[in-house]
């Protein structure tokens, strides 16, 4: 996992006290002050010295607005870099990059022939901060964009701290992408400058960094070298705060398989981090010792630590962590032969998962809207300079206005192009969130017992109807599916749902079973249930639906019929039967199939755990129908499951 740097240089801080003094005196000096300019260079200061950063930020406004009085653009870009700080401070990265942006902006509009090499170092800064804003609301792109800028500026002055911090930070956002070749040339760059400065800190983050990319791509022996080189330039020993590192090296160690060597310094760092106010590094580092556990199969010792990080996770909720905890457990508990909480843990580890999952694709989908609606803003101003530029070159009447017109229209094919490659962008995004959008519905149906097959069918058949052009039936179908996979994604993280709601999901698959089979088969859900409101298990009755549409009409071009009973009987038992006329079980044994019912072996396999917890409750009866001469009419499945009111 990367370590974030700190990547802000820290002011020498004083004390409350005598900044609350200073503070004090600054606003008498306000109260007696003859001018604008004056009273604007006070705030500016009272700004600076608030530690409170609402207080700081409207003493910068009120002094912004003396500065907009006295057109002075420069310290009206200053303000805004002082605001996006302190916007950043309470991590509120969106106004903080709109304020920088906006410095920068008044940065470009104040050079003059007496101050561009100060100009030029406060732009610089000033990208490089938005560029650290993008890069944690993890638009890479334009976070890689912002940062190159500033150290275009600072390679002009051979500025060696600050481009050294600019190969810093382009590596980190590199790696953060795992693009590991660019990642590994920017550290390099900034590492081979770090050690020319003798800059002993900026060596210690490089060879740390660089550890990182070894690392991920298995290169350990280098990794280890690097690691350690980090540690022994930090003070080695004498260092507690090299307890991370040691850790680093520790984790290095077990993938190299020196798992003595690894044991003793696991341990070493979990000692140097058992009494330390950082909870998340005391959590890391007992789930590091136990993955070595893990390994040499001490189970024991597994669940110990792994039991000492869940009582810090009552102080500390960190879901990365919570998840690699509670996968230990579950392994351990397994080894230990306690089949219930080896289950419990793993229930709870996927959950986790599913969570991490989540949100890293609700980030995607944010960062992407984000992308459209700059495009959007973009295409919609290249629009109006277009009718601004036509109407101008429509009142021309004289020669030069006539060369207008020239270059007018060559600008309007420019900038048809810029609209047309916009457009190209737009249509590839789109089709890149649909490529997402499959993937994750194809993990989730996994997940949720839903058949892979009937998932790709879906897919299959919503593809056919917008390659030909049928976008009502794709816009129905695709309607009925999304609905359908969020009702399952929903119901997969509850033990028990209304029956109301387990009936409306089955009524969405059958519907859409019906549509891509195109009337092989009719269906009907008789319910004799009075209250829906009781609760049953989640896609318990689905697997046999499943396999009277896939096996039991195998064979039929029509007439299929499937009947879905849900009766309530007189001991809070509910009895569901699932009737076809299809084939019947005998034919079904005769053909060989592709089609692997994954979701009724995982359905067996939930009610034997229901069972072993609860006792004999669940129960499932198979009748083949025969008619009068003995031949197969099909097939009647018997549930039996107990209700929850």
């Amino acid at each position: 996992m990367i370590k974030y740097a700190f990547l802000f240089i820290c002011l020498l801080s004083v004390t409350s006290f005598s900044m609350a003094q200073e503070i004090d005196s600054l606003e008498q000096a306000f109260g007696s002050a003859k001018t604008d300019s004056v009273r604007a260079s006070i705030l500016y200061k009272i700004g600076i010295l608030h530690s409170d950063n609402d207080s700081a930020i409207s003493s910068f406004v009120k002094a912004r607005a003396y500065e907009v009085k006295l057109a002075n653009t420069l310290q009206i870009a200053n303000i805004n870099y002082a605001i996006g700080l302190k916007k950043f401070k309470q991590n509120q990265l969106d106004s903080a990059i709109y304020f920088w942006e906006e410095a920068a902006a008044k940065f470009g509009d104040s050079y003059t022939s007496s101050n561009v090499k100060k100009v030029d170092g406060l732009l610089a800064n000033c990208l490089y901060s938005i560029g650290l804003g993008y890069y944690y609301a993890r638009n890479y792109s334009q976070s890689v964009e912002s940062i190159q800028s500033s150290l275009k500026l600072r390679l002009q002055y051979a500025d060696a701290n600050s481009i050294i911090g600019c190969y810093n930070i382009l590596g980190i956002i590199h790696l953060a992408q795992e693009e590991y070749t660019e990642a590994e040339q920017y550290l390099d760059q900034g590492l081979s400058l770090a050690i020319d400065e003798t800059d002993t800190n900026a060596m210690v983050n490089m060879y740390a960094n660089l550890a990182s990319i070894y690392v991920e791509t298995k290169r350990y022996n280098r990794a280890l070298e690097y690691s350690q080189q980090a540690y022994r330039l930090n003070g080695g020993v004498n260092n507690r705060a090299n307890a991370s590192t040691k850790m680093n090296i520790g984790y290095i160690y077990m993938h190299l398989n020196k798992l003595d060597t690894a044991r003793v310094i696991l341990k070493e760092g979990v000692e140097l981090f058992a009494n330390s106010d950082d909870l998340r590094s005391r959590i890391t580092s007992l789930n590091l010792l136990g993955d070595l556990y893990a390994r040499t199969k001490e189970w024991k010792n597994l669940l110990e630590v792994s039991n000492a990080c869940m009582t810090l996770y009552e102080e500390y909720d960190d879901i990365q962590e919570q998840k690699t905890t509670a996968y230990n457990l579950s392994i351990a508990y397994e080894n230990l032969n306690n089949e219930h909480l080896a289950y419990k843990n793993y229930k709870l580890y996927a959950s986790f998962k599913d969570s991490l999952f989540t949100q890293e694709k609700a980030k995607e989908v944010d960062r992407l809207e984000a992308k459209y609606e700059f495009e959007k803003k973009e295409k919609d101003i290249a629009v109006l300079t277009e009718a601004n530029l036509l109407k101008e070159i429509e009142l021309a009447e004289d020669k030069k206005l006539r060369l207008i017109l020239i270059g007018v229209f060559g600008f309007f094919v420019f900038a048809f192009i810029i609209v047309f490659i916009l457009y190209r962008k737009k249509q590839e995004q789109k089709r890149h969130k649909l490529a997402l959008k499959k993937m994750e519905i194809e993990q989730r149906m996994l997940r949720s017992q839903m058949n892979p097959h009937f998932i790709f069918n879906a897919l299959n058949s919503i593809q056919s109807y917008i390659s030909t052009n049928s976008t009502y039936q794709a816009e129905v179908f695709l309607s009925k599916f999304s609905l359908l996979v969020r009702n399952i994604l929903e119901n997969s993280t509850q033990e028990h749902i209304d029956l109301e709601k387990e009936i409306e999901t089955l009524t969405l698959y059958l519907e859409l079973e019906k549509l891509r089979f195109e009337g092989k088969f009719t269906y009907q859900l008789h319910i004799e249930i009075a209250d829906h409101s009781v609760k049953v298990p989640p896609m318990l009755v689905q697997p046999f639906i499943e396999n009277a549409i896939i096996h039991g009409m195998k064979g039929k071009s029509s007439g299929g019929k499937i009947d879905i009973y849900f009766k309530e009987t007189e001991d809070e038992v509910m009895l569901c039967k699932v009737i076809d006329n299809g084939v019947g079980r005998g034919a079904k044994l005769k053909k060989s199939t592709s089609h692997k019912s994954l979701s009724t072996a995982l359905t067996n396999d939930r009610i034997r755990f229901f069972n072993q917890e609860r006792g004999e409750i669940f129960k499932i009866s198979i009748i083949d129908l025969k008619d009068d001469e003995g031949n197969a009419k099909g097939t009647k499945v018997e549930l039996l499951i107990p209700l929850i009111f």
